[in-house]
This record gives C-alpha cells, structure tokens and sequence, in this order.
C-alpha cells in the first residue's frame, strides 16, 4: 500500500513539473520580446509596447490602452523607421487612413502589419493604407523584419473621432 501511495505522489510530482515546465516555455517568447523594448522610450510608452505583447493581462492592457490614448501622436505627417524602431512609437490614425513610413536606413525594412507585409526601400518612403484592422478603436503593434519586439504601435480609432 505505502509502494502505490508513493508511486501516485511521485507520478502527481512529475506531472506537476511536466505541467510547469510547458507554463515556462509558453511565457519564454513573451519574456523574449519584453527584454527587446527598446530603452529609448519613455516609460508610458514601454508599458504600452508590454502590455500589447500581453493582451491576457486585462487590467494591465486596459490601463495601457488608456496611456496610449493620451500619449499617441495623432495623425502624424510621417512615421520614421529607424534600425527598425518607430518614431514616433505610437501613433493614433482613424481606420483606413494612409500613413507615410519613411526609412532613412541604408539598407531596406520589411515592415508586418496584421496579415500584410511592405518592403520599405532603404532612404525612400511608402505610403500604407491601414485596413488591415478589423477592431476598433483598439491599439496593434508592428514589426519590422520579423524582429520578436514590435517596431511601433497603431492606435486606430474610428474616422470621426481624430481630432484634427
């Protein structure tokens, strides 16, 4: 009787840290792009770029959401893609609106919205229609050349309610 109780604590063990060991390696790329928020941004804004990679975290998104809101660029002329990072970071453009990403890079980007991809020359710009986007208002990141971190976060809103 003590064999079996001691088998079943020993099998209950091993599936507990069978269990564990998938919860880490399910956190491991998220904790991957956390630890590739560039340092340049402030700090309002890197808790949006974390928050977005952990749209789980209700609470945490949800408050981030609200900083995006008041710390966005509204409109912006252009969006400038730098050694793959945005600025500015967050910008906030109603929906189907054409931002213009300029790369003053010597070598060309690969910027990833959603589903869509554009090859951005190096030293040139290109224009983009954000339709993408089936949710709104509500923030999405993008990425450049399929780095873990995002490049920069969109922040669309519905068409009447930009502030011009």
């Amino acid at each position: 009787m003590k064999k079996k109780l001691f088998l079943l604590i020993g099998l209950l063990l091993v599936i507990n840290l069978v269990l564990g060991v998938n919860e880490i390696l399910y956190q491991m790329p998220r904790l991957k792009v956390w630890l590739h928020i560039p340092s340049k941004l402030s700090q309002a804004e890197q808790q949006v770029f974390t928050a977005v990679n952990r749209p789980d975290d209700t609470r945490g998104y949800k408050n981030a959401y609200e900083i995006a809101l008041k710390i966005a660029h509204k409109q912006p002329k252009y969006v400038e893609i730098g050694s793959c990072q945005a600025d500015p970071a967050i910008i906030r453009v109603p929906l189907s609106s054409i931002a213009r990403f300029i790369n003053d890079d010597s070598q060309s980007h690969k910027l990833t919205f959603e589903e869509k991809s554009f090859t951005l020359q190096a030293h040139s710009f290109k224009d983009i229609k954000l339709d993408m986007y089936h949710f709104i208002p509500a923030m999405y990141a993008y990425y450049c050349d399929d780095k873990p971190a995002p490049a920069g976060i969109i922040f669309i809103d519905r068409p009447q309610t930009v502030p011009q």
